[in-house]
């Protein structure tokens, strides 16, 4: 089970980060600060699907989740179900995260809670090895932040509705070393961890859709990584919404949570 517990936390790699015919290039400029805007609305409440082709088979992982941004705090439920075939065939829960800062909680399954001594929570930092691989936050910011590796293959491909809200369709180009690069420095351990676990990505395709206050609502992406030394396809489109909505956190009491053990190389 604790191949189980590593592939749902490596699984926050999805937070990784082409031309149309008669679209309209725009300006960089007119995207650049979508990031900014949104997170200054303070929360929102979030809504992730990932679709992973491994194997020949394709499964869709779905999370649904809420974050405060001014408080870098937050929490997830991941429905792990499909991943079963991935680990040892057993079924997979939904699994409960906490987020703040670089601190992840995952509120472990009881057939799982053999590997944590029994405590139903177990935590790990993001950006570190514990797991042997990077291990990335969910922060819906952290995604965010990526924007500032846009290229200049920004397109506006038209007006689109999402959950009821009129949007702007961008199509580009994420480069992710530019992403890095201009990155505060506190997060470039983070995103250059997320680079070497997808398996040196400089470049994503991605679709983003924006409000008339400039607010992100969605983010597709499409790319390749590897865990668990199984290659995988992955699609991921994050949707944000109820922007300002209070987000309820509470840390998992300190004796009823376990450090994620390290695996034996």
């Amino acid at each position: 089970m604790r191949s189980a517990l590593a592939l749902a936390a490596s699984l926050l790699v999805a937070l990784a980060l082409a031309g149309c015919s008669g679209a309209e290039k725009v300006s960089l400029e007119s995207v650049a600060h979508a990031a900014d805007r949104t997170q200054s609305a303070g929360s929102s409440r979030m809504r992730m699907e990932m679709t992973i082709a491994v194997n020949g088979q394709r499964m869709k992982i779905v999370a649904d989740g809420a974050f405060d941004y001014r408080r870098a705090r937050g929490w997830m439920e991941m429905d792990l179900g499909p991943l079963g075939s991935l680990t040892d065939g057993a079924p997979m829960p939904r699994m409960t995260m906490m987020i703040e800062g670089n601190t992840i909680w995952m509120r472990v399954p009881p057939a799982m809670s053999a590997q944590t001594g029994g405590k139903p929570w177990a935590r790990v930092s993001a950006g570190g090895n514990g797991l042997g691989m990077g291990v990335q936050n969910p922060d819906p910011s952290q995604m965010l932040d990526s924007l500032r590796g846009l290229t200049d293959s920004l397109e506006r491909l038209g007006r689109s509705n999402v959950r009821g809200v009129d949007t702007t369709h961008y199509r580009a180009h994420l480069d992710l070393r530019k992403a890095v690069a201009q990155a505060p420095a506190a997060e470039r351990k983070n995103l250059e961890a997320m680079l070497q676990l997808v398996g040196g990505l400089d470049e994503v395709p991605i679709d983003l859709y924006l409000d008339d206050s400039d607010r992100v609502r969605r983010m597709e992406l499409k790319y390749e990584f590897e865990i668990l030394e199984r290659k995988m396809e992955a699609q991921l489109k994050l949707e944000l919404f109820d922007f300002g909505a209070p987000v309820a956190f509470k840390r998992p009491p300190a004796h009823q949570v376990a450090e994620l053990p390290s695996p034996t190389n």
